[in-house]
């Protein structure tokens, strides 16, 4: 056992380190004066050098090694200390498997590729990116080889955000719910002009849009002792236990950006805030994958933010706030304008129903091309006939379409999968959680936020990374991932808001 107590007391250590690193990071984008851009990437890149050493450390490893042979005495404890021992080695192997030169060229491959298709983009011209992406493939179907030989290369990839997910597990939840998204994007299209909308984009001021926000968090039981929320041009959320900030952006002529926002990232922040205290600083006290914490942000946002109930509440807050500004708006007009169904080319700016087809497409084309199953020429062609067929929409040139997203650029393969994954998990969550609290729509419109948010901290956020999501969702639901209650969730709302 004293093996193990080591080797927890070094990876404390590695978790310390990195959220040193996160709240750096979290002044570069928010308070740090100008001119400091060249010195703070200094400290960021050494402090990214540290990390690495502590966790290649081969002390780590020799630890290891003993553990896993020895007989230990777990005091009880024996599922928390095989999975701490099993997530320690997954980090270590991914960290010492990789040849510190690949390492090298992949950083610096990123770079030059991200500020290639920075201009490629505002050029609208793919080819000018081309020879970079397909750098960056050719380095990370290396990565791949290295990292675990006998595998498919996308499904090591896939492994990296989401483990325990394959291409094909994928494959299997992404075609039904393809075909019956598309089904409910041709029975509920709405026109994006339509002037019932246009309301949202009446001027609200910054400083009325700080009280929304701030009412937002209360709402959902969001510890400003434990947390901040600060402005920035980019929305995120970093830290965790007892000190995660969240960061938003306020739009003068769009307030329901920065409503949406607050809601998404204090998803992600709770989780973070929520886990329980007897795993901190363990292996197992972080969260479970990128998939659980995209549904934890998306189920705070859409299945709640985006209900009736949670405007019969919020909309007179709203009003008391922004005085005259939303007088002629009722709930009904507003419940329709968040949740109006209108096919964009753009992924970040699509709805709720169309917004998982992005990523499906981008999960196919992204295996696609891993397998050599299309050229790298292709993609922009093939990439326009998917939004066509998927979405009914016509991309005009490849700002719009295939050059949008900076995922390919930054090497980040096999993560795009992980945000529709996020909203099929809350289908099944927003099962278990009517069962349980069958109440909870009335309890939001009464004001009684923390119904849901207390349910996903019980069931979600207090088992942090006990389980790899599968297994998590398993637990949870009792039943293996399909997309079919997401659907249902979606079609049921549809129509009962937009009444076809």
């Amino acid at each position: 056992m004293n093996a193990y107590k080591e080797l927890i007391e070094l990876y404390k250590d590695i978790m310390v380190w990195k959220g040193i690193a996160s709240i750096i990071h979290w002044d570069f984008e928010t308070y740090m004066p100008s001119d400091a851009t060249s010195q703070r990437a200094v400290q960021i890149a050494t402090l990214q050098e540290l990390v690495h050493e502590k966790i290649t450390n081969p002390r780590i490893g020799i630890l290891l090694d003993e553990c896993l042979q020895d007989d230990m005495s777990t005091g009880g404890n024996e599922s928390l200390v095989k999975r701490n021992l099993h997530l320690v080695k997954r980090e270590y192997d991914r960290a010492t498997k990789l040849p510190s030169g690949l390492v090298a060229k992949i950083a610096k491959q990123s770079t030059i590729a991200v500020a290639k298709w920075k201009v490629a983009k505002k050029k609208g011209n793919f080819s000018m990116f081309k020879p970079e992406l397909e750098e960056n493939l050719k380095l990370i179907k290396e990565k791949a080889k290295y990292l675990n030989p006998g595998k498919d290369p996308y499904d090591v990839l896939l492994d990296l955000y989401e483990p325990g997910v394959t291409a094909a597990s994928i494959s299997s939840v992404f075609k039904p719910l393809r075909s019956g998204l598309m089904k409910l994007v041709k029975r509920y299209r709405k026109n994006a002009n339509d002037a019932a909308y246009q309301f949202l984009s009446r001027e609200v001021p910054m400083a009325q849009q700080r009280e929304i926000a701030h009412r937002l968090m209360e709402f959902l039981g969001y510890n400003l002792k434990r947390g901040r929320l600060d402005e920035t041009e980019h929305p995120f959320t970093v830290g965790m236990y007892k000190d995660v900030r969240i960061c938003t952006h306020y739009h003068l002529n769009n307030f329901m950006s920065s409503v949406y926002t607050v809601l998404h990232e204090a998803g992600h922040a709770l989780y973070e805030q929520n886990i329980p205290e007897r795993l901190w600083w363990l292996p197992a006290g972080t969260s479970c994958s990128t998939g659980i914490h995209e549904s934890q942000s998306r189920f705070v946002e859409n299945i709640m933010g985006r209900s009736i109930v949670f405007w019969e509440h919020f909309l007179p807050i709203v009003k008391s706030i922004t005085g005259n500004t939303f007088s002629d708006v009722d709930v009904d007009e507003m419940a329709r304008a968040v949740n109006r169904v209108t096919p964009s080319k753009i992924r970040i700016e699509a709805d709720e129903v169309t917004y998982s087809l992005h990523v499906i497409l981008r999960f196919e084309l992204e295996n696609d091309l891993i397998h050599g199953d299309i050229d790298m020429d292709e993609l922009p062609t093939v990439w326009n006939e998917k939004m066509d067929h998927y979405l009914g929409v016509t991309v005009e040139h490849d700002s719009e379409g295939v050059l949008q997203d900076t995922h390919w650029a930054s090497g980040l393969f096999g993560y795009f999968p992980d945000y529709a994954l996020g909203n099929v998990y809350d289908g099944m969550f927003l099962e278990n959680l009517e069962a349980d609290e069958p109440q909870w729509r009335e309890s939001v419109a009464s004001g009684n936020g923390e119904i849901v948010t207390s349910w996903l901290a019980s069931n979600i956020h207090e088992k942090a990374n006990l389980h790899d999501p599968l297994d998590l969702v398993e637990e949870v639901t009792g039943k293996d991932i399909n997309a079919l209650p997401f659907l249902q969730y979606l079609d049921s709302k549809m129509d009962t808001i937009h009444g076809i």
